[in-house]
C-alpha cells in the first residue's frame, strides 16, 4: 500500500530500507511541553516560520498553532524581527539572502525557549533538454562547494499555477542516492532503464563534483487529468544540511517494511530537528525552475 508524503516538494512513498550516509542525532519528545518551529528559507518567497506548541498528558499529545510568541530573527547577526508575533506565522516582506545565516529564538508562557540557526545555499543550475517520449536530459551542472545535496523533482504545471508532481524518476545514473529506488519494471527505453526512484532523486554532495548528466523519464502512478496544462517543470533544489537531513530522515521514517518479518528487523529512524530545546526544522534551500511551454506525451 502506497503512502503519500508530503514536504515542501516532495511527494515520497515507501520503499526498502537502506544505509544512511550520515548520522542523525536522535529526537525524543522528553519533555511534557515544547515548542515547534517549521520554517524553510527559500530566497524566491518571503521569510515565513510557522510556530507551535506540543503538550504531552494522560491521553497522549497535542499540539496547538502559538500566537503571541515573542521571536527574534537575525539576518548574518543583524535583527530583522524581535518582537510579538500577534499570528502563528511570522511573516516578513523581505525574502532571505543566498549565502546569508540565520538565526531565530523563541519564547512562549513557560515553555522552554527555542533557538535554531541555518545558511541559505547557493543554487544549483545546469542546462535541461527534452526528447520525445519526456526523455530529460540534465547536464553542465553549476554548484557551490557549500552546497550539500542536490534534489530533481519534475512537475506538470497548469494554467491557473497548479503544479502536480510527478510519482516515479527512471534513470541508470549510478550516482543518484538509491535511498528510494526500486528495481524489476517494465524497460521504458536503453536511456532510462527500468529502474526507477520514487518521489525525486537525490544527489549526496560528495557525488556532485562527479555529476557529468542526469537522463531521465517521469511517470505518474495513476492519471491526472491535463485539461489546462501550461507545460512542464524541473526543478533543482540545492539543500542546506538540515533541509538534507529532516527530509531524508522523514522520508526514511515512513519507509516501515511490510508483514512480520519486515517489522521484526525494522529499525525506527528518528526525524533530524535542529531546533534547540524543541522540535521542528529551520532549514534554508534554494530552488531553480525549468519551465517548458511545450510537453511529449507520456
Amino acid at each position: 500500500m502506497k503512502r503519500l508524503f508530503y514536504f515542501s516538494f516532495l511527494c515520497l512513498i515507501p520503499v526498502s530500507a537502506c544505509k544512511v550516509d550520515y548520522f542523525p542525532e536522535s529526537l525524543f519528545i522528553s519533555r511534557n511541553k515544547q515548542l515547534i518551529v517549521n520554517g524553510l528559507l527559500d530566497p524566491s518567497k518571503p521569510i515565513k516560520v510557522n510556530f507551535y506548541t506540543l503538550d504531552r498528558n494522560d491521553s497522549g499529545y497535542q499540539h496547538r498553532p502559538v500566537k503571541n510568541a515573542h521571536v527574534v530573527l537575525k539576518e548574518d547577526g543583524t535583527v530583522l524581527f524581535d518582537g510579538i508575533c500577534p499570528d502563528t506565522v511570522l511573516l516578513l516582506e523581505q525574502s532571505p539572502r543566498t549565502g546569508a545565516e540565520y538565526f531565530i529564538e523563541a519564547e512562549y508562557n513557560d515553555y522552554p525557549p527555542i533557538k535554531a540557526s541555518t545558511r541559505i545555499p547557493a543554487a544549483i543550475t545546469c542546462k535541461v533538454r527534452i526528447e520525445a517520449g519526456l526523455v530529460v536530459h540534465l547536464s553542465d551542472f553549476e554548484f557551490s562547494s557549500q552546497t550539500n545535496s542536490l534534489w530533481v523533482t519534475a512537475y506538470k504545471k497548469y494554467i491557473d499555477g497548479r503544479y502536480h508532481q510527478y510519482s516515479s524518476y527512471f534513470t541508470r545514473n549510478l550516482l543518484v542516492d538509491n535511498v528510494n529506488r526500486l528495481e524489476g519494471s517494465d524497460m521504458l527505453n536503453d536511456a532510462v532503464g527500468s529502474g526507477y526512484h520514487e518521489g525525486f532523486m537525490r544527489v549526496k554532495a560528495k557525488s556532485l563534483s562527479r555529476i557529468e548528466s542526469i537522463i531521465f523519464t517521469p511517470l505518474n502512478h495513476r492519471s491526472v487529468i491535463d485539461e489546462d496544462l501550461a507545460g512542464f517543470a524541473v526543478r533543482t533544489t540545492a539543500a542546506s544540511r538540515e533541509y538534507d537531513m529532516y527530509n531524508k530522515t522523514f522520508y526514511e521514517q515512513l519507509n516501515v517494511p511490510g508483514g512480520d518479518l519486515g517489522s521484526v528487523v525494522y529499525q525506527p529512524v528518528h526525524v533530524y530537528a535542529n531546533i534547540e530545546n524543541g522540535l521542528g526544522i529551520f532549514a534554508g534551500l534554494n530552488q531553480t525552475e525549468y519551465f517548458f511551454e511545450i510537453m511529449e506525451d507520456e
